[in-house]
């Protein structure tokens, strides 16, 4: 696989050894990620037999290499799918895998967005790099206080860089730079033949500072500094360092380590092998190394430490030969047993649970800059994002006065401090600014029911006559509260620097993905705002994840790891989850939606037909989704009903809780969202509902048999409806209050026709719109790094910025799509791809399929290699655009508080 076109990326799987099994596991994993191409290879129809596979070449083809410290291997391979990071990392139960008992596997994935190479000529991946003996995978965390305001062109400028500190250490050492989904922003992985060069090359990016970068005024005029620090005093920060945070695992190619006849003793590499000994059992280990015989240590010489291991026996040599022996006696050991079935004398490995290699590499300090310069994360935003004890404990004796049990009452003083602890973390800080509005909700809400009972307890009334709620309900809302808050907190600390030998877990993810949870955050907040949200509330929905499908509720925003990946999901559903949250929510445009879904009742009320009635009778009729879609046509696709109805079907079919087991579209969810569908196009233009057509071929039953009668059913509503259709349009207005469409629908006092037409007219939205082409110039040149930038002084408003580039990327998908729904077919029973299907589909014109399984699935690969690069191309400009808004979210929340100090 050659590299010049830069649309694929790295996946890198960090694993401990079962015990016992080491050879098999290796080769099992191998077979693993083999088995995973063929699958895959199968399903390109461009791929098929006879045809070029070339483009497959190198994919899933893992670099194997021992490591030392708290994982034992790594495997790093090229990969072209998502979904393959988030399987499990584990062996197959069939052929070599079948043999592998694991008893205590751990493992961790980190993946990204590839960035680039330190060459960038054309080279195969897996002939370049196997040729390096020694590696180092380096996780860089970037300085939050530059990273903030400058985004994307921040990691760019540290990018280059880097690539020109490994060119001036070592011409011969490679590099591949990885944009990070995790806590940090950048995975290095360093490929040599000399050990020597890592810890020199590791300790130079570590001393890099902000001076060192060719942009240094861009940065800091547009950092987090600069909104605190005169623009005159901005030089002094050219000391501060680039990296907060790194962590590293150095390690030698696999095949070389396995080879026992391998000579390492001419290769220094001093290290501190530490050993986790069971209870009572030193003496006998080292009674056991001694008669071995064949290693360097210095019995005489133990060392009691701390932490998770117990005893650390000081090596005679700095060579790694001692290394060698003890992993190759382990390996006889354990082949031994293996083999016998029972073992004739104890092994080493009786006496121990596990032991740790740590490197120790000499460094030269000598001539370095002793001058005071930071990393730390500045904070003049404490007083405004920290909560004090005294607001704390305020707050404690509200819940007392409301008789919140104590186990409740401690667990809301828990989110507190631990919202505290991550908002001062130097490292961590920005995945808690999440957290902020969703505490300030906290706590009013518990302020306002202090406050209800307080009135009624002084007027000696009775609590339930202010319409307040019971200890049990109240408890129930702040359970809600606790369970977002953890959910929250546990995957954007996951695997972070915080826990770096707990091999956390999580059924969702094997890699974390702070940056996605707090871009998509970040954005949440934006369009919440500008769909006239309650300025002195705030939004206060935490982007989760959940075990099924898109859903939300008043303070979580909950959507799956493959939508996460996907941004078309997000684009098209969240206004709508936003919108869900706004409809019980008294704080928001709360009274407005009211309005504008009471018109929607009101008009099916009013209607005569006897469809509508049987769709009453079996509660298929939502005002709440028919007001909400209306609110997302103009907000989301600019009254793109074309566009519209072919991401509400996209959707629709990817959603799993719409089947039945055997695979077929459940008729009554058809029927309901059909009618859905049919009114939201009714309301805007009768003469689209002809234009409407049957999505795919395993419906067409259903729309046979129901389009005609919601049609008849809908024109029903809208001729018995004509004053209330006209105060529909009317109370659309206050949610587009800041959207470019406002100026064609300002008029309100127009006929009902007229107010169709006027938001029919798409000239001028158009006109305020990307071009498309033009948009994605950057992907038909095979360049994913140019992105849309936000420009913070251009007078465009963010949610108007977000509103173009949803529009432009959904619009992009529709069209390279075919502008057509298309399914994949399963077999109803395994559910695995119909192999007729395959063979016969035509998709050349197809950038994906709906799989009903949920999510996406290629059968071109081709296609796929453009999808990859356009949702590359889009996951970077929004990424890039939270840190930019995130600087003015926090600049805003600073003065807020200043003012209210004065």
């Amino acid at each position: 696989m050659h590299l010049d076109s830069e649309l694929l990326t790295i996946h890198i799987a960090l694993a401990t050894y079962p015990k016992a099994q080491t050879r098999p596991y290796v080769r099992s994993i191998s077979e693993y990620y083999r088995k995973f191409k063929s699958n895959a290879k199968n399903n390109y129809s461009d791929l098929g037999s006879g045809s070029d596979t070339s483009a497959m070449d190198g994919l899933y083809e893992p670099l194997t290499y021992h490591l030392f410290g708290n994982f034992d291997v790594a495997f790093i391979s090229l990969i072209d799918n998502n979904k393959f990071t988030q399987k499990i990392f584990f062996p197959e139960s069939d052929g070599i895998s079948s043999q592998i008992n694991v008893d205590t596997n751990s493992y961790q994935v980190l993946t990204g967005l590839w960035c680039k190479q330190s060459s960038e000529e054309t080279r195969n991946f897996v002939d370049t790099y196997s040729k390096k003996k020694f590696i180092c995978i380096t996780n860089l965390k970037l300085s939050n206080g530059f990273l903030v305001g400058n985004g994307y062109g921040f990691l760019k400028s540290v990018e280059d860089l880097v690539s020109e500190k490994v060119k001036e250490i070592d011409s011969e050492t490679e590099v591949i730079f990885l944009q990070s989904f995790s806590w940090f922003e950048v995975s290095l992985i360093i490929f040599t033949n000399s050990v020597d060069k890592i810890p020199a090359l590791v300790d130079q990016l570590r001393e890099l500072t902000i001076k060192n970068l060719s942009q240094i005024d861009y940065v800091l005029s547009n950092s987090l500094y600069s909104s605190f620090v005169k623009p005159t005093e901005l030089s002094h920060l050219e000391d501060y360092h680039i990296f907060a945070d790194s962590q590293s695992y150095i390690g030698i190619e696999y095949n070389a380590f396995i080879d026992p006849n391998h000579d390492f003793t001419k290769i220094d590499l001093k290290t501190q092998i530490e050993w986790q000994v069971k209870p009572g059992q030193l003496s006998k280990l080292v009674q056991q190394l001694n008669e071995v015989n064949i290693f360097n240590f210095e019995e005489k010489q133990i060392y009691s430490i701390t932490g998770k291991s117990d005893y650390w026996i000081p090596e005679v040599s700095d060579s790694l030969d001692n290394n060698h022996k003890l992993f190759h006696t382990f390996l006889s050991e354990d082949e031994a047993q293996s083999n016998d079935g029972q073992k004739e004398k104890q092994a080493i490995r009786d006496y121990i649970r596990s032991y740790k290699t740590k490197t120790l590499i000499p460094l030269n300090i000598e001539n370095r800059n002793t001058e005071f310069s930071s990393t730390r994360f500045p904070h003049p935003f404490k007083s405004a994002l920290y909560i004090d004890a005294q607001e704390i404990r305020a707050t404690y004796n509200q819940l007392k006065s409301l008789k919140i049990s104590r186990h409740i009452r401690q667990k809301i003083n828990k989110i507190f401090f631990n919202y505290n602890n991550g908002i001062q973390d130097p490292v961590l800080c920005i995945y808690f600014n999440d957290f902020y509005n969703f505490i300030k909700r906290l706590r009013i809400f518990i302020q306002e029911e202090h406050g209800k009972f307080n009135r009624t307890f002084k007027s000696n009334e009775d609590y339930s006559e202010e319409s307040s709620k019971t200890v049990y309900e109240i408890e129930r809302i702040l359970s809600d509260y606790i369970q977002a808050f953890e959910e929250g907190y546990h995957i954007r600390t996951l695997n972070c620097y915080q826990f770096e030998e707990i091999f956390d877990f999580d059924l969702d993810l094997n890699s974390s993905i702070q940056q996605l949870l707090t871009t998509y955050n970040t954005i949440v907040i934006d369009i919440a705002d500008s769909l006239v949200y309650n300025e002195s509330y705030g939004h206060p929905q935490i982007v989760q994840l959940n075990l099924r499908n898109t859903e939300s509720n008043l303070i979580s925003i909950n959507y799956n790891i493959y939508h996460l990946t996907a941004p078309e999901f997000v684009f098209f559903t969240l206004g709508k989850e936003i919108l869900n949250s706004f409809a019980r929510d008294k704080n928001s445009n709360q009274h407005d939606l009211a309005i504008l879904i009471n018109t929607y009742r009101d008009m099916i009320r009013n209607s005569r037909d006897p469809f509508i009635a049987t769709m009453d009778t079996e509660r298929l009729l939502v005002p709440q989704s028919y007001a909400i879609d209306a609110i997302q046509l103009v907000y989301i696709c600019h009254l793109d009903i074309e566009l519209f109805e072919y991401w509400f079907w996209m959707y629709n079919f990817q959603h799993t809780s719409m089947y039945t087991t055997k695979g077929v579209f459940d008729e009554f969810h058809f029927k309901k969202e059909l009618f859905r569908l049919v009114l939201l196009v009714g309301v805007f233009s009768t003469e689209q509902i002809d234009k409407l057509t049957c999505p795919i071929e395993e419906v067409a039953s259903f729309w046979s048999r129901y389009f005609p009668a919601i049609k008849r059913a809908v024109l029903s509503i809208l001729q018995d409806n004509k004053r209330l259709l006209y105060d529909l349009t009317k109370n659309l207005k206050p949610f587009i209050k800041s959207t470019s469409t406002e100026d064609n629908i300002s008029d309100f006092g127009r006929k009902v026709d007229g107010i169709k037409a006027s938001f029919l007219s798409r000239s001028d939205t158009a006109n305020r719109l990307l071009d498309i082409e033009k948009f994605f110039t950057n992907i038909y040149s095979n360049n994913p790094h140019t992105i849309y930038h936000f420009e913070r002084d251009s007078g465009e408003s963010k949610s108007d910025f977000l509103r173009k580039i949803m529009y432009s990327y959904l619009r992009l998908i529709f069209e390279k799509n075919g502008k057509s729904v298309a399914i994949l077919r399963r077999k109803w029973s395994d559910g695995t791809p119909s192999e007729i299907f395959m063979d016969h589909v035509n998709n050349k014109d197809k950038l994906f399929l709906i799989d009903p399984l949920g999510g996406q699935f290629f059968t071109n690969k081709r296609n796929e290699k453009v999808y990859y690069s356009i949702q590359t191309n889009m996951l970077r400009t929004l990424w890039s655009y939270a840190l930019l808004s995130k600087r003015d979210f926090l600049v805003n929340v600073w003065k807020k508080s200043k003012k209210q100090e004065s």
